[in-house]
């Protein structure tokens, strides 16, 4: 997706396919919660109505699932901690 802004650019696909969820890798560059800090920041600069959002990051290396819930959200109906995956 063309664009200065990644994060930006995900919101905006996002909410253009009316996701309520994003799945990415776990950052290179930084970490999980960075990455979820960073897009929940793209998320609250949106112009248009911003339904809930939740971002999945995934470590490949650990096997584990990262959730982040962006916005008002109902609570969260899995773990805290993080959940291995196969």
């Amino acid at each position: 997706m063309p664009g200065r802004d990644d994060n930006r650019g995900i919101v905006e696909v996002a909410q253009r396919l009316k996701s309520h969820l994003v799945l990415m890798g776990l950052p290179a560059k930084m970490s999980a919660s960075e990455q979820a800090k960073a897009l929940g920041d793209a998320w609250g600069k949106w112009k248009a109505t911003r339904p809930q959002l939740s971002l999945e990051i995934l470590d490949e290396k650990m096997g584990e699932q990262m959730f982040f819930n962006l916005g008002l959200h109902l609570p969260r109906l899995w773990p805290d901690k993080h959940v291995a995956w196969p």
